[in-house]
């Protein structure tokens, strides 16, 4: 019987293997803006919004927008990414402003601005669509995981 139970107890502890619908996007061209050289100090999500919605023509408010800013803290790399191709004229834009300086993110100078296309493109939307995948997946494991562990103790 003990032995029973201390097998129970070590699948409880094993990751959960499960089933889920995964994620496909069909994306626009012509939509993502690379952004090299930020200020890992000083750069966040909320910085590289507030420089670059006027440009681009939309709000700030990150839900209506249109504009998603895929960064994380402390790193010098993000993109800019916007819902749909409409804006590209405004693109150019901010490009050429984030080149040249006139545009500045958390205080500073960008070090390359520049709109993704072909091979770039597709992977960068590749690499997107797998993080949103590995995160559905991880919070279904989650899901199940705990799922069980009320069953096991219950």
């Amino acid at each position: 019987r003990d032995e029973e139970d201390s097998n129970d107890n070590k699948q409880d502890n094993e990751p959960v293997e499960v089933t889920f619908e995964p994620i496909t996007m069909d994306w626009e061209k012509n939509c993502v803006i690379a952004l090299t050289g930020l200020s890992s100090e000083k750069c966040d999500r909320e910085s590289i919004r507030e420089a670059c919605s006027d440009v681009l023509g939309v709000t700030q408010d990150v839900k209506t927008s249109g504009l998603y800013v895929d960064y994380n803290r402390g790193a010098t790399t993000g993109n800019l990414r916007l819902k749909d191709g409409s804006k590209l004229e405004e693109m150019k834009e901010l490009v050429a402003k984030l080149c040249d300086g006139s545009v500045l993110i958390a205080g500073e100078k960008v070090e390359s601005a520049k709109i993704l296309e072909g091979e770039e493109e597709e992977k960068y939307w590749k690499e997107y669509i797998e993080f949103l995948n590995n995160r559905k997946r991880q919070r279904e494991e989650e899901k199940a995981q705990n799922k069980r562990q009320r069953r096991s103790s219950g």
